[in-house]
């Protein structure tokens, strides 16, 4: 417990990552189970984590979701500040959020129904379910001996969805995963990403407003 706490005294959130690095499959699944396996409040998971590996679709959510612009400069032309772990870790899970309720898994009601929270019920607890998820897939890459970088910023989603090429290309990425369908269903959006990899100090990293 103290070297625990120790470890967590020294940690550090990273935004960079040795590309060349290849986590091996074992870890890798590992690191899936960690994620299908983590608790949620009422037994709900309102989300879905993806794992992203190939460099074109890291690049592509890199490029056009996970980056941050200034909120009080509307309308102006301002750099954008890229999430580089997105493009640059080895292992990125992507969470979508679904923006209308799932059914609670494995409850029923007494008519043999699939029981939903009510709308606002369960949208307003997802993200407490989610930051959960995320934390007990980092504690088990902290655990494989990886470095993490969390990312909680994605302003181009909104963009994504307002521009029908992109929208589409998004759409594209889902039927590779085969959860189109349900990704329609229920709105899925890229909100969040958590990247596991071996990390590069920052004065040797790209710099974000270069990408």
């Amino acid at each position: 417990a103290n070297e625990y706490n120790l470890f967590l005294k020294n940690r550090r959130t990273y935004k960079y990552f040795d590309t060349g690095v290849v986590i091996p499959d074992d870890h890798r699944q590992l690191l899936i189970e960690a994620s299908n396996l983590a608790p949620a409040q009422n037994c709900n998971k309102n989300f879905i984590p993806i794992l992203v590996e190939d460099t074109p679709t890291k690049e592509w959510f890199l490029e056009h979701v996970f980056y941050m612009v200034e909120r009080s400069a509307p309308g102006r032309s301002i750099p954008k500040e890229y999430q580089m772990g997105v493009g640059t870790a080895s292992s990125v899970f992507v969470y979508l959020e679904a923006n209308r309720n799932f059914p609670i898994s494995g409850r029923q009601g007494a008519e043999g129904e699939i029981i939903t929270e009510p709308d606002n019920g369960d949208i307003a607890i997802r993200n407490i379910n989610l930051g959960m998820n995320m934390a007990f897939l980092a504690n088990q890459a902290y655990m494989l001996g990886y470095d993490v970088g969390f990312v909680g910023c994605s302003r181009g989603v909104r963009n994504v969805f307002d521009t029908p090429e992109l929208r589409d290309q998004l759409f594209d990425i889902f039927d590779q995963y085969g959860i189109r369908e349900i990704a329609d269903q229920f709105k899925l959006a890229p909100s969040y990403a958590v990247c596991v990899g071996r990390a590069l100090p920052m004065d040797i990293g790209p710099a974000a407003n270069k990408m």
